[in-house]
């Protein structure tokens, strides 16, 4: 790297404005985990399929990290109709 150059982020390599927008300020890879639970994704192999590069384990130990309840689509789905409806 030539001094004054800021180091380059790592791409998701997906057309998703989730995706797109996490890359400049989110955790890696928790947007893309969360948009695949809203999207219905029931399993952990869902969860990876839909997140195509993301280590096994940094799925895992985020996933532990959550309440599996808290994440699931139902509860996000209740979440956003309550937001909705405020």
């Amino acid at each position: 790297m030539v001094a004054g150059q800021t180091p380059r982020m790592k791409s998701y390599g997906q057309y998703c404005p989730i995706a797109r927008t996490s890359e400049l300020f989110a955790e890696r890879w928790t947007p893309i985990i969360v948009r695949n639970l809203g999207a219905g994704c029931r399993t952990f192999t869902q969860l990876r399929e839909g997140a195509p590069g993301i280590p096994k384990a940094l799925l895992a130990e985020r996933l532990a990290c959550w309440s599996a309840t808290a994440w699931s689509p139902e509860a996000l789905s209740r979440r956003v109709a309550a937001l909705s409806t405020s």
